[in-house]
């Protein structure tokens, strides 16, 4: 991620995805920013972040086609995408978010996981993997 967004644009797009407004609308905020990732809020919280708390798929996919990381984290407590994913219970949504990246850091979702104590790490992981 690099630079940072315009105030009043980050906030519109941070805002559009909140209140889970229309894919279209969301796509015509993602054009007046340089990079998704730079629209954060206090806490540290991206746009990607709210679309998975929010369990939004379709936002979550353009987010992702925009070029979103999945591997920030808020400044408050260190949460991922993923990690707010996981919160929601979509489990389609926690192995889309986990599949986009091959840099993922898995061991570290996994924990997570079994902390909340969501589901087993083999059906977060895909019930075709060998452990």
């Amino acid at each position: 991620m690099t630079g940072s967004a315009n105030t009043e644009e980050a906030t519109s797009l941070l805002t559009a995805v909140l209140i889970n407004r229309s894919v279209a609308d969301v796509d015509h905020l993602l054009s007046g920013l340089p990079h998704p990732d730079t629209a954060v809020d206090a806490d540290g919280v991206t746009a990607l972040m709210l679309a998975a708390k929010n369990a939004n798929m379709a936002l979550v996919e353009l987010l992702l086609r925009h070029g979103a990381s999945v591997n920030l984290s808020d400044s408050a407590r260190q949460r991922t995408a993923i990690m707010f994913a996981v919160k929601t219970g979509n489990h389609e949504l926690v192995n889309r978010l986990a599949t986009s990246s091959s840099e993922l850091l898995v061991v570290h979702i996994l924990i997570y996981c079994l902390k909340l104590n969501i589901w087993h790490i083999r059906s977060f992981i895909g019930q075709n993997c060998d452990m």
